[in-house]
């Protein structure tokens, strides 16, 4: 036994899996009910780091989130009995102070709890409802669910990890909503009037479930497009939980890595003409990487997909077929170096790469009779299928699909309305019959 510390409380604690030290988060013993410093402690030093408060201290109370890398805790507002949820990145020892995020207490103490994918906390103190507060987000929602100094979150059981209730989908009258995927009942709005000038819009979503990347057009800027159209397409964001947009860059198509890290999408080196420029953006520093076509009109690139290790790409180029074709963007220097695929007969080029760096596509069997297509999974190095998922509905041709991040559950969507399967089921459940133009999983 050692000693860490001087503790008045201690908030929690949270030990890597198959570690054998800790970190420990708890109020400084060098207060009696208030203005309390917090401390986080590594067990494997015997170290400690100070978070100091604003205007008062820290309460008792808190949680690490499941990695460890954050720490829901409370912040006491002075003079008031009122406590505010606040999120320390516990590696940089910064504080994030959450709006709409105030509680009632009467012991100095909330609780809080995350839930199994980190994130999302639930929260409270002794007042009559739960809080939910989702990373990323700029304030906390109140819920309607009574709760005083209590609070287990859980996964409902027999849903993977990485599976969620939510969907991003753009309707027929081209907005951009949150969706309830159990039952298509819209959750809130994000965005209005998402329409292109050439493509349908697509959306991508980072892994964390927290943004959402989708094209649409916007009029020109002065002098921005001289003797060109009046309008162009361009990729912009907004959070999931609501938020403004903001524009990221004119292109279309966009693709998010499976690392998060990356934003693929296609340009026209002009403001208008053919799409010859395959550009990856860094989230983090803003810089690109632009892959161009060797010559002027001597290629197209669309539908740019990540494979599973964040590094190859899988890509169109329209004028040489409708192959799949592959750019690896770590030695790649121009659209020439792409390799192509071998495609079977009949399948279609609308999938997503899974975690099993499988592509997922429709596949109709070669014959005259009409026949319902199937889901299917081929490689991407001979273009051959590996596994039929499931098969569509027989009047259900023209389709769009997408997977969430471990490719175990799929979205397809078209005119006729949306369904979402399961890894491991033999059907697809629809969820309601209400025509969609895009649809993604929110992976969270």
């Amino acid at each position: 036994m050692s000693v860490i510390g001087d503790a008045r409380k201690v908030i929690d604690t949270w030990t890597a899996p198959g570690a054998a030290t800790s970190r420990v988060a708890y109020t400084g013993g060098n207060c009696k009910s208030d203005y309390c410093d917090l401390h986080i402690a590594d067990t494997a030093t015997n170290t400690s780091r100070v978070i100091t408060a604003g205007s008062g201290g820290y309460l008792g109370g808190g949680a690490f989130s499941p990695d460890g890398r954050h720490l829901a805790a409370f912040e006491e507002i002075p003079s008031r009995r009122l406590g505010r949820l606040v999120v320390v990145d516990v590696d940089r020892g910064t504080v994030k102070r959450v709006l709409k995020a105030t509680i009632s207490f009467g012991e100095p103490y909330g609780f809080a709890d995350w839930s199994p994918t980190g994130a999302s906390v639930y929260f409270g103190g002794n007042g009559n409802h739960l809080f939910v507060y989702r990373l990323a987000a700029r304030a906390a929602v109140e819920l309607r669910h009574p709760a005083y100094y209590s609070l287990a979150v859980t996964r409902r059981p027999g849903t993977p990890a990485r599976a969620d209730s939510r969907i991003a989908v753009v309707t027929n009258d081209f907005r951009l909503v949150i969706q309830d995927a159990t039952n298509g009942h819209q959750v809130r709005e994000l965005a209005s009037k998402v329409i292109e000038a050439r493509f349908l819009p697509r959306l991508a979503v980072t892994p964390d479930g927290n943004t959402i990347y989708f094209d649409r057009n916007r009029s020109v800027h002065p002098g921005e497009c001289p003797n060109g159209p009046n309008s162009r397409d361009e990729i912009v964001s907004v959070p999931t939980d609501g938020g403004p947009i903001t524009a990221i860059a004119p292109g279309n198509q966009p693709a998010i890595s499976p690392d998060g890290r990356s934003l693929a999408y296609i340009r026209s080196s002009a403001c208008f003409g053919n799409f010859d420029q395959l550009v990856v953006r860094d989230l983090t520093t803003g810089t690109e990487r632009v892959w161009s076509a060797p010559a002027a009109g001597a290629l197209e690139v669309l539908t740019p997909y990540w494979a599973s290790d964040s590094r190859h790409l899988a890509i169109v180029l329209a004028k040489r077929g409708t192959y799949p074709w592959v750019i690896d963007t770590a030695s790649a220097k121009t659209l020439n170096d792409a390799i192509r695929q071998e495609q079977s007969d009949g399948i279609g080029w609308d999938g997503y790469y899974g975690s099993t760096g499988e592509f997922l596509g429709t596949h109709s069997p070669a014959t005259n009779a009409p026949t319902a297509p199937s889901v299917v999974a081929f490689s991407p190095a001979t273009g051959r299928v590996t596994r039929r998922l499931f098969d569509l509905p027989a009047h259900e041709t023209d389709t769009s699909i997408t997977a969430d991040p471990g490719a175990t559950n799929v979205l397809v969507s078209n005119d006729h309305g949306i369904w979402r399967w399961h890894q491991g089921e033999r059907s697809v459940t629809k969820i309601n019959d209400t025509p969609l133009i895009a649809a993604a999983w929110i992976g969270r």
